[in-house]
């Protein structure tokens, strides 16, 4: 199982009132529009407070969220822009950025948005958290491991670093010993219970067998024969976005223990890109858990 979903469970929850004070404009009413649900009527008061308060990042905070919340993502992505290149300290516009940016599988750029975070918030554990979790898909496991062992020096009981640490332990370092510590403790400290669950079915799996098999190992070659002429081989269609909607969904399918789901869309999200090696390898996590070592080996094989 990846521990990219921590970026969708635990990155940010989106406050109506991000930036703003109490002030006489269209923004309360907008608020109070959001708070019914009644998104349409919240995105034209913003668009009029966005102009009556163009210097305000307010407006422009809130106008994301309800862009986010409506699907028009491009506008979601101007209007925090906009308000974090007027709230220069504030690295919450920035997160929705990386968030936006994660969910579209572009992950370097999502780093990029939440390193200029850390500089904003450089004791935000919520921050670190999620740039750890991008640093695990752009760099590699020890820059991620790096990154939340500083977030629990930040703060030693912040859940979901804890969670994210025992994952990273569990299925990319193959230390079970640690694993299951971090996962008794995020059992203690969380109130999730869907991801309780998750960690209690993983201390039982890691009791049963300590360590997960690790992928095979390839064996000592000869020497490669001259190289014959053969035809070129047909280039890889590649469909990144596809294959990212469909990754995060197998992702969301996998955590909450929908096997079927998460083989599906898994599935999917390599025949849309053959080279995304991260869905190749969670295939091969999904197999195992059936059981079916032989479909494991070949998935876990294809993503080395």
């Amino acid at each position: 199982m990846s521990i990219n979903i921590i970026i969708r469970l635990f990155l940010i929850v989106a406050g109506l009132n991000l930036l703003g004070a109490c002030r006489p404009d269209p923004l309360p009413q907008a608020l109070q529009a959001l708070e019914r649900g009644d998104l349409t009527r919240a995105k034209l008061l913003l668009q009029r407070d966005s102009e009556i308060n163009p210097g305000e990042p307010s407006a422009f905070a809130n106008l994301g969220v309800v862009q986010l919340r409506l699907g028009h993502t491009n506008e979601a992505l101007s209007a925090f822009r906009q308000a974090s290149s007027l709230a220069l300290d504030d690295p919450r516009p920035l997160e929705f950025m990386a968030a936006v940016a994660a969910d579209q599988g572009q992950w370097k750029t999502a780093a990029g948005y939440l390193a200029d975070a850390v500089r904003r918030a450089p004791q935000s554990p919520r921050i670190h958290n999620a740039l750890a979790v991008a640093e695990l898909e752009t760099l590699c496991p020890q820059a991620a491991q790096k990154r939340l062992d500083a977030v629990l020096g930040i703060a030693p009981n912040y859940s979901p670093a804890v969670f994210n640490l025992a994952m990273l332990n569990r299925y990319w370092l193959n230390n079970q010993p640690e694993a299951k510590i971090l996962f008794q403790q995020y059992i203690k400290l969380s109130s999730d219970p869907e991801r309780v669950a998750v960690a209690r079915r993983t201390v039982a799996d890691i009791e049963k067998a300590p360590r997960l098999a690790p992928p095979p190992l390839a064996g000592v070659r000869e020497a490669a024969p001259p190289p014959s002429v053969t035809p070129a081989a047909p280039p890889v269609v590649r469909h990144p976005q596809a294959a990212a909607e469909a990754y995060n969904q197998g992702v969301r399918a996998h955590a909450s223990g929908n096997l079927d789901r998460a083989l599906q869309e898994y599935s999917r999200a390599v025949q849309n890109d053959p080279t995304m090696a991260n869905a190749h390898y969670n295939l091969g996590l999904v197999f195992r858990a059936r059981n079916d070592l032989a479909k494991a080996r070949t998935a876990l094989q294809q993503a080395l």
